[in-house]
């Protein structure tokens, strides 16, 4: 018993020599090798991932007011539905974004040169009659403000779409947990 710890500690102690890269690659292998597989995956689907990826292509989204709304929409049917299925679509996702800028750090003649953007998107997923989902996603920006009233625009322009990416990519990992709590029955929590 002892020649087998003493071997696993040098086993060990031989594989911290060895680089940096090695090590990940290594854990790498350990995830695959014990069934690791990312909950949103399509690169390779095994049943519930084809299953998810079938249901979250039946997500009709809703439009949303306005140009960020239609951004914001774009992103998530390229994130739910990236092989475009047009198909029935018994679940519904209604989205509402509310976008806020405000002033950091005021100079002593009350201007700022930096402002900070919250976006706050509420939405409403529908399964069935009797199941909708909500939820509520925040994302905060900043982007600096200048005298060129172009540059500002950019940046602030800049700063939206940055938000919404980062809201969108989150509501499919919500969105992905909802689902597979409905299509596995158990209950998920109703706001």
């Amino acid at each position: 018993m002892e020649k087998i710890c003493a071997k696993s500690f040098m086993c060990l102690k031989k594989l911290s020599i060895l680089s940096r890269k090695l090590r990940y690659v290594l854990l790498g292998l350990m995830l695959v090798g014990c069934g690791f597989q990312p909950l949103y995956s399509i690169n390779q689907p095994g049943i519930m991932d084809t299953v998810l990826s079938q249901n979250m292509a039946q997500i009709a989204i809703q439009p949303i007011a306005d140009k960020p709304g239609h951004f914001m929409r774009n992103l998530l049917l390229d994130r739910l539905n990236p092989k475009g299925d047009k198909g029935e679509k018994p679940f519904s996702l209604t989205t509402a974004l509310q976008i806020t800028n405000s002033d950091l750090g005021l100079r002593k003649d009350k201007t700022s040169r930096r402002n900070r953007q919250t976006v706050v998107a509420d939405f409403a997923l529908r399964l069935d009659a009797n199941t909708t989902h909500n939820f509520t996603l925040k994302a905060i920006n900043g982007f600096s403000t200048t005298e060129a009233a172009f540059a500002e625009i950019v940046a602030q322009q800049h700063a939206t779409e940055q938000n919404l990416i980062y809201l969108a990519d989150q509501a499919k990992i919500r969105i992905a947990t909802l689902l597979i709590q409905h299509i596995q029955g158990s209950p998920a929590t109703k706001n």
